[in-house]
């Protein structure tokens, strides 16, 4: 029943009582726990769609409309076409990106690579040259990184989805999960109707996304909502200067919401709540171990006081 609504096979679904997962091989009756109003979780195995970009190499497309790079090497990979080590054909050249200096070079999988980071991990909603900031389209990603249709659409679906869940004013509905923009920065009690169509409880709190309680609309009366207080202080926070750029001094894991104080020393931080490890000024996440903005001591371009508070799911 669950995979005719869903979609999702038998195989990718998992049952989940008393913390413990169901074993496909039993039936309910040989739990004896698992009464006739026990609740049972389920939870769907969904492919996520950075995992569906393939970054193998890829051959370099021959192109007349094309430049090629036979001195410079590529910026990602480091790898020069000149290296006694590496064997280069006109297959495996870097190109020379589209923008009016013409100082980004790439090969074909590792500028898929780089839109990989920018839109998943860095939140862009546009991919653009690193040097210059020239906008490249969905085409010059196609054309430039030999991508498939399946690839394209899953980050024109990544971009967009950037564009709503970095609108300050744009959150999700706790219970349709439909996504709401608000008329005022002032307003934070929400009244969905489209929940309001279906006979559910279509108020919530814009920080906390919990019920809103009071009759009031300044304070939601759930005790843990602190988001008020969270945004006032970041708004009022002092800028400081760390290696030598101007942020503000407080900012918000970009994962969990936690606030962060910066007291002395380098840029890198790691969040205590959540343990996600991010660069104070840019707010970009480490990727496997390794900083997207450089060295702990390197500038890089400060991030906008934010003004929501992040709510993504605490990494394990």
């Amino acid at each position: 029943m669950v995979e005719k609504k869903t979609g999702v096979p038998t195989s990718e679904q998992r049952l989940i009582f008393g913390g413990k997962q169901l074993e496909n091989s039993k039936k309910l009756g040989d739990y004896p726990l698992l009464k006739h109003n026990a609740t049972v979780f389920l939870i769907l195995r969904l492919p996520g769609g950075a995992d569906r970009i393939s970054l193998e190499e890829r051959h370099t497309p021959m192109d007349p409309g094309l430049q090629y790079s036979v001195d410079d090497p590529c910026m990602i990979c480091f790898t020069h076409p000149n290296d006694e080590d590496q064997i280069y054909t006109a297959r495996r050249l870097p190109l020379v990106m589209p923008c009016p200096g013409g100082h980004s070079v790439m090969h074909p999988h590792c500028f898929m690579q780089y839109c990989q980071n920018e839109i998943f991990d860095n939140k862009k909603e546009a991919i653009c040259c690193p040097q210059c900031q020239t906008e490249w389209s969905l085409d010059i990603i196609k054309k430039y990184g030999v991508a498939t249709e399946e690839e394209i659409e899953i980050f024109a679906d990544g971009m967009s989805v950037n564009v709503i869940h970095n609108d300050p004013d744009v959150t999700e509905c706790p219970g349709c999960l439909s996504y709401c923009e608000r008329r005022s920065k002032k307003d934070i009690r929400m009244h969905c109707r489209i929940c309001a169509k279906q006979g559910k409880n279509c108020e919530f709190c814009w920080h906390c996304k919990l019920n809103w309680k009071t009759r009031g609309t300044k304070e939601c009366g759930n005790t843990n909502c602190k988001a008020v207080d969270i945004l006032a202080q970041i708004k009022a926070a002092p800028l400081k200067r760390v290696v030598g750029v101007l942020c503000p001094s407080i900012r918000l894991c970009p994962y969990c919401g936690t606030a962060i104080q910066h007291a002395h020393s380098c840029k890198h931080m790691m969040c205590s709540t959540c343990k996600c490890e991010f660069c104070f000024i840019c707010l970009r996440p480490a990727r496997d171990g390794s900083w997207q903005c450089g060295r702990y001591n390197t500038k890089c371009v400060p991030a906008p006081r934010q003004e929501k508070v992040p709510t993504r799911k605490i990494i394990n």
